[in-house]
């Protein structure tokens, strides 16, 4: 799919997508508008937070819990258009894109965006800065990636490095050490359930397939990653306690597993569309021969993913939905 916009501009009203629902105190409205007052009210404790007693506190967390990314996102745009759960079929189709979408879930939305030759702009967990780190130490979704029409950023744009700076200095797994070449295994990292849905993909059947394809082209032992708890995979089992298993190369579907593989120095294969797919090959028959893409590139392709991905204040303060505008109109990286 093409990351060129077709109608996304400053001057648009977007439509978001609201699936979260109201906390107490806003039931009284519809859905998305409880949660366009939700994230306008929590914008608002944050600018004053030093000074609140420990009850307001405790209402910024049961906000922060309950706040829908669609509505965080656009937080400082003074209008939006709004769906929900209520939104009736007609509604959706008289309503205008840009949509803002979150996860794999708004599935019906993307087709609806596509089919109409709308924009939708996708929210998802962010590519870096979500494991347990020394300013993360609960692994907690501190980053979240914002794609437009894509549900990875596959381009890789021309930025400074700034940001990417940004996630070094709290993070020293995300240090560039060069390419790991004595791997002696393939690690295989099975998708979840939700991607391949999306992709109308059986996750058995993928897995099966894939692994008696390896078997066509080495004999490398596979090591098999199913998708374990949240909680597992960042406090426990980490991918980089995987990578870091005498592993050669990475193969998956289009797991952010990827992205992390190659940032840390692990070649990798991506069978489907994903944030992974300019440095990765998808030509299982090339097992043994994986692509090492050079140094400078693996660094400016880190930065450009971190221009692609924001935190929460990054949203309330307006610098997010001012980035992902600003990357359409950025010089891209061709490869």
């Amino acid at each position: 799919m093409e990351w060129i916009t077709r109608k996304l501009s400053k001057g648009m009203i977007p439509t978001i997508v609201v699936r979260n629902q109201p906390i107490d105190g806003y039931t009284h409205l519809s859905q998305g508008e409880a949660q366009r007052q939700m994230v306008l009210q929590y914008k608002k404790y944050m600018k004053s937070r030093e000074r609140l007693s420990k009850q307001f506190i405790y209402t910024i967390r049961t906000l922060e819990k309950n706040l829908d990314y669609c509505a965080l996102l656009t937080t400082s745009l003074p209008k939006v258009n709004i769906l929900d759960d209520t939104s009736s079929v007609e509604q959706i189709k008289e309503s205008k894109g840009p949509y803002v979408v979150r996860a794999m879930a708004s599935k019906r939305m993307i087709n609806h965006a596509i089919a109409t030759n709308q924009d939708y702009i996708f929210l998802e967990n962010g590519y870096f800065g979500n494991y347990k780190h020394d300013r993360n130490t609960k692994s907690k979704k501190l980053w979240h990636r914002v794609c437009v029409n894509e549900l990875q950023q596959e381009e890789i744009l021309k930025v400074d490095s700034n940001r990417w700076d940004q996630l070094l200095e709290v993070d020293e797994k995300l240090k560039w050490t060069g390419w790991k070449k004595d791997g002696g295994k393939i690690l295989l990292v099975v998708p979840s359930i939700k991607p391949c849905l999306y992709y109308n993909q059986n996750v058995e059947t993928w897995k099966q397939e894939t692994i008696e394809e390896i078997k066509k082209h080495t004999d490398k032992e596979i090591v098999i990653r199913e998708k374990g708890s949240r909680t597992e995979r960042t406090q426990h089992q980490t991918i980089y306690q995987a990578l870091d298993d005498d592993i050669f190369c990475v193969v998956t579907y289009q797991s952010i597993a990827a992205v992390e593989a190659l940032a840390y120095g692990i070649p990798v294969f991506t069978l489907a569309p994903s944030a992974a797919k300019k440095l990765s090959l998808s030509d299982l028959s090339k097992i043994e021969t994986p692509y090492y893409p050079d140094a400078g590139l693996v660094h400016q392709w880190c930065c450009s993913l971190a221009y692609g991905q924001f935190t929460r204040q990054e949203m309330l303060e307006g610098k997010a939905w001012s980035i992902v505008l600003e990357n359409i109109n950025r010089d891209k990286i061709s490869c």
